[in-house]
């Protein structure tokens, strides 16, 4: 594919609002960029569903592999095939409390509980730092 007018207006309608399909999972079956299917829906005047994935998790499946097996959600997200981000807001939302994040150092950086924590740049749920 080479640009928007390559993509079916109706294979976009279909893939979205009956198959359900997130922009990035049309994007990936079309090969083009997340960014292109979006621009394609806009012109042609295709509405995005947002956060509709959201209502499918079940919360206690979510608790269990979260706060029981100690998962993280991008472990979790791998298992259903969803980015961590997705998985965050929906522990969020199945008011189960976010675990305070361990540090992880960008780059050969430091973690908080190295000498140089002002030269971390970056945390994350999902990795411990190397430096420990």
């Amino acid at each position: 594919m080479s640009g928007y007018r390559d993509l079916d207006p109706e294979w976009l309608r279909q893939q979205h609002h009956e198959e359900k399909r997130m922009l990035t999972e049309i994007a990936e079956l079309a090969g083009v960029s997340p960014d292109m299917v979006g621009y394609a829906m806009k012109v042609y005047g295709i509405p995005v569903i947002r956060h509709f994935r959201q209502v499918f998790w079940d919360h206690d499946w979510l608790r269990q592999k979260y706060v029981d097996e100690g998962l993280t959600a991008t472990e979790i997200g791998e298992l259903v095939g969803k980015h961590k981000v997705q998985v965050l807001r929906a522990l969020r939302e199945a008011h189960i409390e976010i675990r305070k994040p361990r540090a992880i150092a960008p780059k050969g950086g430091v973690c908080g509980r190295c000498p140089h924590f002002e030269d971390c740049l970056d945390w994350e749920d999902d990795e411990p730092c190397r430096n420990r």
